[in-house]
């Protein structure tokens, strides 16, 4: 067994309770949550945790300005979850990753802003992957209905992604069926997956969003599953246990070797992730 599968990653999920309409003290409260965490690799924030609000250019530079003092202080990576800020005259739904040394050393945009709730009439979607590496290990992110997506996920585990991070803004009625996509894709690729969901807040049209953030190992079972208070859970992700997996669920090496398939739109070339990019290591 390789350095890197002997690897536990520590990761906190921050489970938070957003204020919809408050976006200052949404900033507040998260700065203060992120500067308790300590002794973890990764810390991971949902999506839109800073509520119903489009992110102007100088007021992401001091947040993130903010966020990589807390990450250079505590010695962390942290994932920003998930934002809408406007780039072009466009909003665009983005997730930075910032490491350790205080450093942004990249970002994921959402690809799929959502249809089902309106997203696409005014947000640009991404057309690009990211894998980035921190403490060791490939780490991919799936923005919020990104999930929803075999392919996505599919190409981040292709090209070598060990964790896909799912920050997210599900509402209550639909958190049964996210369990299940969440779980779905952490066995189908025998990686580790991480939900991580705002709580105490709401959509635009009254649905409750109610935590219930979730982690599945490759062998697609529950690892950590949160109830619905605000709350940082730290999670020791245990990298060797895909390997191990990998020895019986040969889905992955299937893939890579498959052959066109007669009549089919599905080929081995059609799955090949081309668009996967990787950053440099985060620590």
């Amino acid at each position: 067994m390789n350095q890197i599968a002997d690897k536990i990653l520590k990761v906190a999920m921050v489970q938070f309770s957003r204020d919809r309409f408050n976006s200052a003290r949404n900033r507040e409260r998260a700065l203060e949550m992120l500067s308790g965490i300590r002794n973890v690799d990764v810390v991971c924030m949902p999506e839109v945790w800073m509520g119903a609000v489009i992110i102007e250019e100088n007021e992401l530079s001091t947040l993130l300005d903010d966020i990589s003092a807390v990450a250079k202080e505590n010695g962390m990576s942290i994932i920003t979850g998930g934002l809408f800020i406007r780039e072009d005259g466009w909003p665009a739904d983005v997730c930075h990753l910032v490491g350790s040394d205080g450093v942004v050393a990249g970002r994921q945009q959402k690809i799929f802003p959502s249809g089902a709730v309106g997203e696409r009439q005014y947000c640009r979607g991404g057309n690009k992957l990211q894998l980035f590496e921190i403490a060791g290990v490939k780490i991919g992110v799936a923005i919020c209905v990104d999930m929803f997506y075999p392919e996505i996920i599919r190409a981040m585990a292709l090209d070598g992604a060990e964790v896909v991070l799912n920050p997210s803004n599900i509402p209550e009625a639909r958190i049964e069926l996210w369990h299940s996509l969440v779980r779905t894709r952490a066995a189908e690729n025998t990686i580790h997956t991480i939900f991580v969901n705002n709580t105490n807040t709401e959509y635009a049209d009254g649905r409750k969003v109610m935590g219930e953030s979730l982690a599945a190992g490759p062998d697609g079972i529950n690892t950590v599953a949160l109830d619905k208070d605000e709350c940082i859970h730290i999670i020791e992700v245990d990298i060797s246990q895909i390997y191990r997996q990998r020895k019986r669920w040969v889905y992955l090496e299937d893939i890579r070797g498959m052959k066109p398939i007669a009549n089919s739109a599905v080929t081995g070339h059609a799955l090949t992730p081309t668009d996967v990019t990787h950053s440099s290591e985060l620590d």
